[in-house]
C-alpha cells in the first residue's frame, strides 16, 4: 500500500479511500436499505400484437383526458404515430402534438415542452421515437413535476 497525503491508494482494489468516497458508500448503504421500506409502484407493461393501441385504455383508466404526445418531424411525416394518435382520439383523449424536437435536446426545448404541457392542462405524457425524444420527455415531465428544481 502507497500513502500519498490523505490519499491511499489499495493494491488489491486500485480504489481510492477518500473521507468524501466512504461518506458517498455510507449514503449509498442507508439508502438501499430505508429503500426496502418505500413505496414503489410497479410499472404496467403492455405486451403482445398492437399493445400500442391498448394504451388509450389504460390512460382513460387513470381519468387522464389530455395528453402531450412528444415525437419528432421524422416519424411524424412517415405516419408511424398515427394509429395511436388514432386510437387516443377515439377513447376521447386529447393529444397535444410536440414535435420540435431534435438531436440531442437544449433546455430551451426541454422547457419549451414543459410550458406546453401546462398551458394545455395536459395529465400525462407520451414518447415515441429515439433517444432524443425519450430524453425530452423524461426531462420535461421531470420539469413539470417538480418546477422549481434546476
Amino acid at each position: 500500500m502507497r500513502i500519498a497525503g490523505e490519499n491511499a491508494i489499495s493494491e488489491r482494489g486500485g480504489i481510492m479511500f477518500q473521507p468524501k468516497y466512504a461518506a458517498y458508500r455510507i449514503f449509498q448503504f442507508c439508502f438501499y436499505k430505508a429503500s426496502k421500506f418505500l413505496y414503489w409502484p410497479a410499472p404496467k407493461l403492455i405486451t403482445g400484437e398492437d399493445s400500442v393501441l391498448r394504451l388509450p385504455e389504460e390512460i382513460a383508466r387513470h381519468g387522464v383526458t389530455r395528453v402531450l404526445f412528444v415525437t419528432d418531424s421524422n416519424l411524424l411525416s412517415i405516419g408511424l404515430p398515427d394509429a395511436l394518435l388514432g386510437a387516443l382520439n377515439a377513447a376521447g383523449i386529447r393529444c397535444t402534438l410536440f414535435d420540435a424536437v431534435m438531436p440531442n435536446p437544449r433546455t430551451d426545448m426541454i422547457e419549451q415542452a414543459a410550458k406546453v404541457y401546462a398551458r394545455e392542462g395536459c395529465g400525462a405524457l407520451i414518447a415515441m421515437g429515439g433517444g432524443s425524444v425519450i430524453d425530452t420527455a423524461k426531462v420535461a415531465a421531470a420539469r413539470v413535476a417538480l418546477p422549481k428544481k434546476s
